[in-house]
């Protein structure tokens, strides 16, 4: 592995700054305006997410507090039916729902992979 190539500096007003060709700046700008994109779109689905976090949360203190529903067409309660539509919904919103952020970040992708 090649170590990382070191900036061109001078002096300027008794500063060391770093020193750019117009292509290197123009690219760094470009990355700048992507990333601030990325950020600003990050932010958007956060907050979506946080919404439907939040939904869902909603559906499953509904679904807890309702009663067992009944079978279409047999006339008699569901109660302790494992079938329910109270239990199948309340078993999937389980199934699907993410592990508490454990505070570590994801990996991210191989290179090249997007």
């Amino acid at each position: 592995m090649s170590s990382r190539p070191q900036p061109r500096t001078m002096a300027s007003d008794g500063q060391q700054v770093v020193v750019l060709a117009p292509g290197e700046y123009e690219r760094l700008a470009a990355a700048r305006r992507k990333l601030g994109g990325q950020a600003a779109h990050l932010h958007a689905m956060k907050r979506e997410l946080q919404q439907a976090r939040a939904a869902l949360d909603d559906i499953e203190k509904v679904l807890a507090e309702a009663p067992e529903c009944h079978q279409p067409g047999s006339g008699q309660s569901a109660v302790g039916e494992p079938n329910s539509l109270r239990r199948r919904l309340q078993a999937v919103l389980r199934t699907h729902r993410p592990a508490p952020h454990s505070g570590t970040s994801p990996k991210p992708p191989p290179h090249g992979a997007s």
